[in-house]
């Protein structure tokens, strides 16, 4: 009887972990530096439509990851891009609804892979690994084939 309990009460602290880690100083400056870019991106682009905004970001992240002076900024951003890997693989294992994660990040999963996505194709071409970030991928295109099919 006390099982889906303890169960239960196992899954909630899972998510508390996985909430405290997304709101974490360094998974924050990142999403500061994202931020900070999506403002950039409207202040060039007044009025441009969501994919304009998310590719001026990506390919500002292209660029953040080739600077030299900008070396702390690109080590947060992969930090929330290898967050981003773990709870995926998690949710894949099953420890971790889909439908918890949308509901804790919202449309950030999407967002998140969408800007990432030319970084994590030049990292998977440079190392030749195409299983890079693989675990972020299904996920999102999971989620967004829900989206779709409702």
């Amino acid at each position: 009887m006390q099982l889906p309990g303890i169960k239960k009460t196992a899954q909630a602290d899972f998510l508390m972990r996985i909430d405290d880690r997304y709101a974490s100083e360094p998974i924050l400056k990142a999403r500061q530096i994202i931020q900070r870019l999506y403002r950039e991106s409207n202040n060039l682009y007044p009025g441009a439509p969501e994919s304009v905004h998310r590719s001026h970001i990506a390919i500002r992240i292209n660029e953040i990851s080739t600077d030299i002076n900008a070396s702390d900024d690109y080590i947060y951003l992969l930090n929330l891009l290898d967050f981003l890997e773990t709870i995926s693989y998690f949710a894949k294992r099953g420890d971790i609804l889909e439908t918890d994660l949308e509901n804790l990040m919202g449309p950030s999963m999407d967002f998140f892979f969408t800007i990432f996505t030319p970084r994590i194709e030049h990292r998977r071409n440079k190392y030749g690994k195409q299983s890079y970030y693989c675990e972020l991928q299904t996920l999102v295109e999971k989620m967004n084939k829900k989206k779709t099919d409702n």
